[in-house]
């Protein structure tokens, strides 16, 4: 049985994600590493959409009465809309954060931004939110 420190271990690797996340952001924008790297981009939007799926799981699980009395999460039978729920999360989000991108490259009048590399930022959004739903179902659930 899963106890309350497990559930806690969920939202340590949620904010340890954040942090680095912010780290190879700063690095990649002070460093100048996407001109030297083009797959940093792909490391950010993975540790992004982990941290987004993070972010829906903690906000949601307990709107959702997925807690266990030892304190641990209980899943059951909501596993399927939930990973649906979390899913969509991310991909709204990505899909905002591209037409963000499109907007700053429209007003500054710039053509740095690819519609390929927009794709390529949502699919490591979802692998990412794939990879954080993984570790939930198998090792924070009751």
């Amino acid at each position: 049985m899963k106890t309350r420190q497990h559930t806690y271990f969920g939202y340590f690797l949620v904010v340890l994600i954040f942090f680095i996340l912010a780290a190879v952001y700063l690095a990649v924008i002070y460093g100048g590493l996407f001109e030297n790297f083009f797959w940093y981009d792909m490391i950010l939007h993975f540790f992004g959409g982990a941290w987004v799926a993070g972010m829906a799981f903690w906000y949601l699980s307990p709107h959702l009465g997925m807690r266990s009395p030892s304190g641990g999460l209980s899943l059951g039978d909501r596993i399927p809309k939930l990973e649906w729920v979390i899913l969509l999360s991310v991909f709204i989000v990505g899909i905002g954060w591209e037409i963000f991108e499109i907007i700053v490259n429209t007003a500054t009048n710039t053509d740095w931004y690819s519609y390929i590399d927009g794709a390529s930022d949502i699919f490591f959004d979802m692998v990412g939110a794939f990879a954080m739903w993984f570790f939930i179902k198998y090792f924070l659930s009751t």
